[in-house]
């Protein structure tokens, strides 16, 4: 069976549309300089690829058994955190599952909290009883000196990583629609991406 003359052209607009999208992340740069050293986790799961791999080598199959427990810190939180963290120069940024604050901790000084951001989220209750996936957020985002996150609510914030004040937010779910976000932040080129 062939399909008619006008269907011919149509059927390639959907595979070129492709070839030109799936380029796009390799091409883009979350933090230029940054993102190549393997001290650094700039991203969730490293890269993206997704490879959530190090090519460190201070742990070994040889001395794997000799580490001990540097530190821990209590944030309050019941819920399970599902998000990775992040690793930026002497900073290891974390948000929380519900009620979703993101913590900048001092990797120098073990367990000192740089700063915290607590966002106000309205109807906080209604909003975990619409999320399809539990009180989960799944990571940050990072790129030229900020930190990007969602809450639960669909609210999407760039923070300063220095300091933790609010660059800009912007809404990106309706909850009461039963609209909510758990998805960490993609950051492509001059893009977040949040789902």
């Amino acid at each position: 069976m062939s399909l008619p003359t006008n269907w011919r052209g149509w059927v390639w607009i959907p595979i070129l549309s492709l070839l030109c999208v799936l380029p796009v992340p390799e091409a883009a740069v979350a933090q230029p300089g940054v993102e190549d050293d393997p001290s650094q986790w700039v991203m969730p799961n490293a890269n993206y690829a997704g490879w959530n791999y190090s090519p460190l080598d201070q742990i070994t199959v040889d001395n794997v058994h000799t580490l001990t427990m540097a530190w821990t810190l209590q944030l309050g939180v019941q819920d399970s955190h599902e998000a990775s963290p992040l690793v930026i120069g002497d900073t290891m940024y974390i948000v929380t599952p519900k009620p979703n604050y993101v913590y900048a901790l001092d990797l120098v000084r073990e367990g000192v909290i740089k700063w915290e951001f607590r966002p106000e989220i309205p109807d906080l209750e209604t909003t975990v009883r619409s999320a399809c996936c539990g009180a989960q957020t799944r990571g940050l985002g990072y790129a030229d000196g900020r930190v990007f996150f969602a809450t639960l609510d669909g609210q999407v914030f760039a923070l300063d990583a220095e300091t933790g004040e609010v660059v800009w937010r912007a809404e990106n779910a309706t909850v009461r629609t039963g609209e909510t976000v758990s998805g960490m932040p993609l950051v492509v080129g001059d893009k977040v991406i949040v789902g």
